[in-house]
């Protein structure tokens, strides 16, 4: 899933929502780097650019080496964080697919994580690894990169307003206040 900055997590949960898992069960790291670092190279230079990885580390699809796709990424001044899911010792977790012959269906998904791989990564670029095991140990860690890569956001797009309308509203007001009181009064028409 590819997603750039935002502070709409109803969107991003949306997003996150619509990924479809195959049955293979195949990754390619090194082609996600590559299509990450495609978009954020035309970001301005100034900008911190960052790239949050999180997988099992095990590059089994695709063409792009992740260490190749981590150089090109650090060329560009982007910072990969990696955070690996998973054990070392081997892991599972039931997956739900949609399988085109036969609908929805759940398989257990077999991985091990690979340190090895994600320490690279980051290291590459300068960024820092993770290990979350459960989903408290995964908000922890983006807390910690939130950290990390907090900076003042400025907006120079930003437009003040001096609105000129107040005198005119009361001018008007009186207007239509003295209109009354006349029509009641001095100019009153008798039929």
């Amino acid at each position: 899933m590819l997603s750039p900055s935002t502070f709409d997590y109803t969107s991003l949960e949306k997003e996150i929502g619509n990924i479809k898992i195959d049955e293979e069960g195949s990754t390619s790291i090194g082609l996600g780097i590559a299509t990450a670092v495609d978009m954020l190279r035309s970001v301005k230079d100034d900008a911190e650019k960052v790239i949050i990885l999180l997988t099992d580390g095990e590059n089994n699809s695709g063409e792009i080496d992740p260490k190749l796709a981590s150089e090109i990424a650090s060329n560009f001044n982007i910072k990969i964080y990696t955070i690996g899911i998973g054990d070392a010792a081997g892991s599972h977790a039931w997956v739900t697919y949609t399988d085109p012959n036969y609908g929805k269906r759940r398989i257990r998904a077999d991985f091990t994580l690979n340190e090895k791989a994600l320490i690279e990564i980051a290291s590459i670029t300068g960024g820092k690894y993770f290990n979350a095991k459960t989903s408290s140990a995964l908000d922890n860690v983006y807390n910690t990169i939130d950290r990390l890569e907090k900076k003042p956001i400025t907006d120079d797009n930003l437009i003040q307003y001096n609105e000129l309308y107040k005198p005119f509203i009361i001018i008007a007001l009186i207007c239509i206040a003295l209109s009354i009181i006349l029509s009641s009064t001095r100019f009153l028409i008798v039929p």
